[in-house]
């Protein structure tokens, strides 16, 4: 299923270097030319996000022109300042949505694909429909997991992150429950020798 992810005529802002002013682009345009987009919804004032931004940011430096593939940054700052200085000092030389446009594709798309927590990172396929226009296919909604597990790009674009990252969590979820079964048995030997 394909979908439209912004409004027709939607700008974004594009990163030109530390320093530069931003450049407003239409964003039809801008994603019509590339294979994959990366929907970053990230702030500031986040901990892990601050962590996981130069992550993404040497990922796309490393991989955006030989994967095809583009960032737009979706602001969950408190205000528009704090998103601008975010976006400006941290962030690699991608796409933004302006502060208004992120509040309400943020509340759209966190519902469509159950986002609950930041930095969360969506990885689409760019789709030309027989009329012309630009949608986009979800890969994933684990794309954010799977930059730390495969930096280099090698199994990009993740068709299979999704049972990838599944399985990932229910092999932990087997190794805490086989550690509280052990916890449990010494307790109860330790309780049975005193």
């Amino acid at each position: 299923m394909s979908m439209k992810l912004f409004p027709k005529g939607t700008l974004l802002s594009r990163k030109q270097g530390a320093g530069s002013p931003f450049k407003p682009v239409d964003a039809e345009e801008a994603l019509s030319q590339v294979q994959y987009v990366m929907l970053y919804f990230s702030a500031h004032w986040c901990p892990p996000c601050r962590m996981f931004t130069p992550q993404l940011k040497s990922f796309y430096e490393t991989h955006h022109k030989t994967k095809s593939l583009e960032v737009v940054f979706v602001s969950m700052d408190n205000t528009e300042n704090e998103m601008n200085d975010y976006f400006k000092n941290a962030h690699g030389d991608w796409l933004s949505l302006t502060y208004t446009d992120a509040k309400q594709v943020s509340q759209s798309l966190s519902r469509t694909f159950g986002l609950y927590s930041i930095p969360s990172l969506l990885l689409f396929k760019t789709v030309r429909t027989p009329a012309g226009e630009t949608e986009f296919s979800i890969i994933t909604t684990n794309a954010r997991s799977m930059v730390p597990i495969d930096p280099a790009a090698e199994s990009f674009p993740w068709e299979n992150a999704d049972a990838l990252i599944k399985e990932q969590q229910k092999a932990t979820m087997r190794k805490v429950l086989l550690g509280g079964v052990i916890a449990v048995g010494l307790f109860v030997v330790y309780k049975m020798l005193n």
